[in-house]
């Protein structure tokens, strides 16, 4: 799946996997087809940590299921499918448990598909959304009495508030999930769910500066953890321990549950950087808040390492640069500031594309234009420096150069896209493709050597093929299309090239991208899609695929056109 999230969050949401050991002998068809719904269900959660296995024995759970002709067996199925495949897919499955159980009455469904729905959208930091899909989840729920399920649905909620800033919301949503685990007695038969609950309870009392609270439900925590060996677990209580230190003013403790989490985390052979990147960043502050500049520095630069190898960064992360570039600016190290300026920009810009909807709560410490007016003054300063060697110097020459040549090339690219986005936005409605089909039929015949009659009869299916948009499944080849309209593959693909001038891909490709400009334009709705999600819409089988079809056509890439598009309704 991607995931945007942290592995601690995606873990709560209970949508982790990693990697772990199973037996071979019992993946074998044979043994496979010959256990019960039950033991197959089992084995999946057995092996949840390991997402190829848990796939192999949802896939058989599914076949079993459509074998017997059982509607709520396969959307079991279905629902664990959704929790190990890959976004699109994952989605996929989720859109077929609502279509096949949308007309039952169940406890469970269709209020998971809803659930799922909301797990993908958050884990790709849709939270708007996902937030969406959690309330019509919890209202089944409600209208079944299924009681745990609401709950659970309700601290997904939780977990989401808490996701956008808005954590004193959150607490209320996760002292709920745990006054109903303990009050219905859940706590032996799920312990899962209440240790769930006491990390977020005692992450959300640290956040919102109830400390005395949070370390109660801390030490809570790593005893439950301890009785029902989640080694997991156990370790975000660690590091939940030391966060909570460090906000209580205690940084050698502090420093010390850091370091021990950082070290049992790294032991895992799936590692969460993430998590290490958390680690070190709160041992950095403790470091420094204890006079130890060197090893406070060392722990942030270590920060900026994971974070340039996960290319990600969660909100609370982003003060690593505000440490960096003060500290530099100070020891007067001008290369040092341009290099985590540059960082700094960077992230930001990932920070605000992967939490479009937590922009407002973001409090930032430099404004992009701030930033690189800073980062101009300071190659100026380099460049007007005495002092440097003829090697620096000619190193600084370099820089400068480098600078002002992507600064030129950036604003010359910007002049251009300007240009290309104002020509499609000013295009008439009529594509160049439909005006190569006005040509007459005798020249095209004499083009093809095909029969007029036959050139005609081809375009006009074609024209019915467009209007209908059928060309946005993704089924079609030139194969099947030929099929379809009653011809043969060598005809339509030499009509489609000399008609249209471009290939059967590209003519397909044309379409999509011309079906995308149009609606893009014009649904406000579809703008705030991911490119993923537009790309699935449009029927390509990727995101990259979609990009690199958008950008062929009109020269620009997608989220340009998109943000563009919004840049002008705001105007207008």
């Amino acid at each position: 799946m991607n995931k945007i999230l942290c592995n601690t969050m995606l873990l709560l949401l209970g949508c982790l996997f990693g990697f772990a050991q199973v037996n071979n002998t019992e993946l074998n068809n044979d043994y496979l087809s010959n256990i019960t719904f039950q033991e197959l269900k089992n084995k999946f959660y057995e092996n949840e940590n390991n997402s190829n296995t848990a796939s192999i024995y949802a896939k058989m759970y599914l076949k079993k299921a459509k074998k017997n002709m059982d509607t709520i067996k396969i959307a079991d199925g279905y629902y664990f499918l959704g929790a190990v495949e890959e976004y699109n897919i994952a989605y996929q499955y989720a859109d077929s448990i609502i279509h096949l159980t949308q007309n039952l009455i169940n406890k469970e469904y269709p209020g998971f598909g809803y659930k799922l729905k909301g797990n993908l959208l958050f884990m790709e930091g849709d939270y708007k959304k996902a937030f969406h899909e959690y309330v019509i989840a919890s209202e089944f729920a409600k209208k079944r009495n299924n009681e745990l399920e609401y709950v659970i649905l309700k601290f997904n909620i939780g977990l989401l508030k808490n996701q956008l800033g808005e954590r004193k919301e959150a607490l209320g949503f996760f002292k709920q999930y745990v006054d109903y685990i303990s009050e219905k007695e859940l706590k032996k038969e799920r312990p899962d769910l209440y240790i769930k609950g006491l990390y977020a309870l005692s992450e959300s009392y640290s956040y919102n500066s109830k400390l005395d609270s949070a370390e109660l439900f801390i030490k809570e925590g790593v005893i439950e953890t301890i009785e029902s060996k989640d080694t997991l677990m156990y370790n975000l209580f660690v590091l939940q321990s030391g966060i909570n230190y460090y906000f209580q003013n205690k940084y050698k403790i502090a420093v010390d549950s850091l370091t021990k989490a950082e070290k049992q985390i790294n032991s895992f052979s799936e590692k969460d950087k993430m998590g290490i990147a958390i680690c070190n960043y709160y041992i950095g502050k403790s470091l420094l808040n204890q006079g130890n500049t060197k090893k406070g520095i060392y722990h942030f630069k270590k920060v900026d390492t994971l974070l340039h190898e996960l290319n990600n960064i969660t909100p609370e992360l982003i003060d690593t640069y505000t440490v960096l570039i003060k500290h530099y600016k100070n020891k007067n190290d001008d290369k040092s500031q341009i290099k985590y300026i540059t960082s700094l920009i960077k992230f930001d810009s990932i920070l605000e594309s992967n939490y479009k909807f937590l922009s407002k709560k973001i409090i930032r410490n430099y404004e992009s234009k701030e930033l690189l007016d800073e980062k101009n003054q300071l190659i100026e300063k380099l460049n007007n420096t005495a002092i440097l060697s003829k090697k620096n110097s000619l190193i600084l020459g370099i820089i400068i150069i480098a600078l002002i040549t992507i600064v030129l090339i950036i604003l010359k690219k910007n002049r251009v896209y300007k240009k290309r986005f104002e020509s499609i936005m000013n295009k008439n409605a009529s594509s160049h493709t439909r005006q190569k089909d006005t040509k007459k039929t005798a020249i095209l015949t004499q083009g093809l050597n095909l029969p007029e009659e036959l050139v005609k009869e081809v375009l006009e299916k074609l024209e019915v093929f467009e209007a209908s948009k059928r060309f946005l499944n993704k089924k079609y080849t030139l194969n099947s299309l030929a099929k379809e309209l009653n011809t043969n593959s060598s005809y339509l693909s030499k009509i489609i090239n000399e008609t249209k001038q471009i290939n059967f891909a590209n003519y397909l490709n044309d379409l999509k991208i011309e079906e995308a400009i149009k609606r893009l334009k014009n649904e406000k709705q579809l703008r705030a899609y991911t490119i993923e999600s537009i790309a699935t819409e449009m029927g390509f089988n990727t995101a990259q695929s979609f990009s690199q079809a958008f950008y062929k056509k009109t020269g620009l890439h997608p989220s340009y056109f998109i943000k563009s598009i919004n840049n002008q309704k705001v105007k207008n």
